[in-house]
C-alpha cells in the first residue's frame, strides 16, 4: 500500500518521468555509439589483413564452389550441314567441385594493396551431374572454324587448313565426350601440325586445356586499410590497369572486384562492377530486391538486360563492337574474338535477353529469366557475396569456308556450343560462423540500445499519463 502511495505521488511520479526522460536521451546518444561501434567492427572485420575474417576467407573460399557445364547437342546433324537451322537439346549438368584459394601473396602497405594469384582445380561430382563426364554429344570443331575465321585474312592459313582438314579426314562435327571436351582430347590437326613441323607441340585441344590445377594471372586490389570503401577493387590485372581488346576507353576498363566480396556499406541504389577475365571485361549487377540467406538479410543484385544490347539499343556498348563499328553484333551477343583468337560470341543461356532474330536464328533455346541470369546475394553490411550463380554461354560463329567442303551450305550462325553456372551457396557451418563473428556483437549492441530506449520511454510516458490523471482528477474534485 505504501510503495502504491509513493508511486502516485507528486514526488515519485517527478523521479519516474526525469528518469525516463534521461534514458530516453541515453537511448538517443546510444544510438550513435552503436553507429560507431557498427561502423568500426565493419571496418575491422572487413579489411584484408591477416587475422581478419575477411582475409581468412578471401584466402581460401569457405563455402563450397561448384562449376556445371551444360552441352549443347547438336540433334540434326545431316539437316545442318544441308543448310537447315540446328536443333539443340542442353544437356546437363556434368558438375565439378572448384578448389580456389590465393597464392603468392605479399603487402604493399605504402600503397594499401594486396598482389597475389588465383589457383584453381575441378574435381567431377558425379552425384550431382546428370550422368558421367564419359558421356558423348555432338557439336562442332571449334578449330576448323578458328583456322577458317583467320584464313579469311589469309591465303597461306586457308591453303594449310586445306591441307590439314583433307590430310586428317576430318569434319567440322565431331561427336566427343563431356571430360574430352573440357580438358582435351586428341585434336587430327594438332597432331597434323606437330608432325608436319617437328615441334614439340600439344596434340589435345579441350575448352580449358591447361586450365585445371593451375595458377591464373596476377592481381593487385586495395585492402581496405586507407580507405575501406575501396577494399577488394582491383588496381591491377596481368600488370595493368586496363585492356586492349576493345574500340574504347570505357570497355576496356578493369574495375570492381573479382565478385567475391564487394565494399561494405552497400546501398540500394549501389551498382557493382566485377571484372571477369573469362569474359574478358567488367560487368555490372544491381540491386533488384530484399533477400534472406540462413537466416542474414540479403540483397540480391542482377546483371541487367542492357548489359547484352546492341549498341543500337544502348550507345554506351558501342566500346565492345570490333574492331569498329563494323563488328557490332546483335542484341543478346558479346563479340570477343579480339580477346579470345576465335569467333567465339557471350551471351546468356539459351540467349536470354537476345533478340528474337537472334533466338529464332537456333532451335532448342527456352530462356527462364529465374534460371539463367546472372544472380548473387550480397550481405550489405559487410559486401560479402552470401550466393553467387553466374551463368554464361559460349557461342561459335560458323560460317560456309571455301577449304571446308562440308561447311558449304551451312547457315552462318551463332551456334551454342555450351553454357556453365559457376555457382556458390551459403551453408550452415559458414552462416553460423559469419552470425558468431560479425553479427553477434552487433546484435548486442542493437538490444541494449533498444532496451534502454524502451525502458525510458515507458517510463516517461507512464509518469506523464500518471501526472496528467492526477490533474484530472484534482480538477474534477475542485
Amino acid at each position: 500500500m505504501g510503495l502504491r502511495k509513493c508511486c502516485c505521488s507528486v514526488g515519485c511520479v517527478y523521479v519516474i518521468g526525469v528518469v525516463g526522460a534521461l534514458l530516453v536521451v541515453l537511448g538517443g546518444a546510444l544510438v550513435v555509439v552503436v553507429d560507431i561501434f557498427i561502423e568500426s567492427t565493419v571496418k575491422s572485420d572487413t579489411i584484408l589483413v591477416e587475422g581478419t575474417i575477411a582475409y581468412d576467407t578471401w584466402k581460401e573460399t569457405p563455402t563450397p564452389v561448384y562449376m556445371q557445364y551444360y552441352m549443347w547437342n547438336l540433334t540434326n546433324r545431316e539437316e545442318f550441314l544441308n543448310g537447315g537451322i540446328p536443333v539443340f537439346k542442353d544437356v546437363g549438368p556434368y558438375t565439378y567441385r572448384e578448389i580456389r584459394r590465393k597464392t603468392n601473396i605479399s603487402f604493399d602497405d605504402d600503397e594499401g594493396t594486396v598482389k597475389f594469384k588465383n589457383y584453381k582445380a575441378y574435381i567431377f561430382d558425379r552425384e550431382k551431374s546428370v550422368g558421367p563426364d564419359t558421356d558423348t554429344f555432338t557439336t562442332v570443331d571449334l578449330l576448323a572454324f578458328t583456322f577458317g575465321n583467320l584464313g579469311r585474312y589469309s591465303d597461306l592459313i586457308r591453303y594449310l587448313q586445306k591441307m590439314m582438314h583433307g590430310a586428317t579426314a576430318s569434319n567440322i562435327i565431331v561427336d566427343v565426350t563431356v571430360d574430352g571436351f573440357l580438358w582435351g582430347y586428341p585434336q587430327p590437326y594438332l597432331q597434323f601440325l606437330k608432325d608436319f613441323t617437328g615441334l614439340p607441340l600439344p596434340t589435345d585441344y579441350g575448352v580449358f586445356y591447361g586450365d585445371n590445377d593451375t595458377t591464373y594471372e596476377e592481381w593487385v586490389v586495395y585492402t581496405g586499410q586507407k580507405d575501406v570503401s575501396t577494399v577488394n577493387q582491383i588496381k591491377s590485372w596481368s600488370n595493368g590497369s586496363s585492356l586492349s581488346y576493345w574500340s574504347n576507353e570505357y570497355a576496356n576498363m578493369i574495375n570492381g572486384t573479382d565478385g567475391q566480396a564487394f565494399q561494405p556499406f552497400i546501398t540500394k541504389d549501389d551498382a557493382l562492377y566485377i571484372y571477369v577475365p573469362d569474359i574478358c571485361r567488367a560487368g555490372v549487377i544491381e540491386y533488384t530486391g530484399p533477400n534472406e540467406l540462413e537466416g542474414i538479410p540479403t540483397g540480391k543484385f542482377s546483371a541487367p538486360a542492357f548489359q547484352y544490347a546492341s549498341a543500337e539499343e544502348y550507345p554506351d556498348n558501342i566500346g565492345f563492337c570490333t574492331p569498329d563499328e563494323s563488328g557490332c553484333t546483335p542484341t543478346g551477343l558479346l563479340n570477343a574474338t579480339n580477346c579470345k583468337g576465335a569467333p567465339i560470341f557471350y551471351s546468356s543461356p539459351h540467349f536470354l535477353y537476345g533478340s528474337q532474330k537472334l533466338q529464332s536464328s537456333v532451335k532448342g533455346m527456352n530462356p527462364i529469366q529465374e534460371q539463367h541470369k546472372v544472380d548473387f546475394d550480397v550481405e550489405m553490411l559487410t559486401g560479402v557475396s552470401m550466393q553467387v550463380s553466374n551463368r554464361l554461354q559460349v557461342n561459335l560463329k560458323v560460317e560456309p569456308h571455301r577449304q571446308l567442303r562440308e561447311s558449304l551450305n551451312i547457315r552462318t550462325t551463332y551456334f551454342p556450343y555450351f553454357w556453365l553456372n559457376e555457382s556458390s551457396v551459403l551453408d550452415e557451418p559458414t552462416a553460423d560462423l559469419f552470425k558468431d563473428d560479425v553479427q553477434f556483437y552487433l546484435l548486442i549492441a542493437d538490444c541494449i540500445m533498444t532496451f534502454v530506449f524502451s525502458v525510458g520511454a515507458g517510463m516517461f510516458v507512464g509518469s506523464l499519463i500518471i501526472a496528467i490523471m492526477r490533474t484530472c482528477r484534482a480538477k474534477k474534485a475542485t
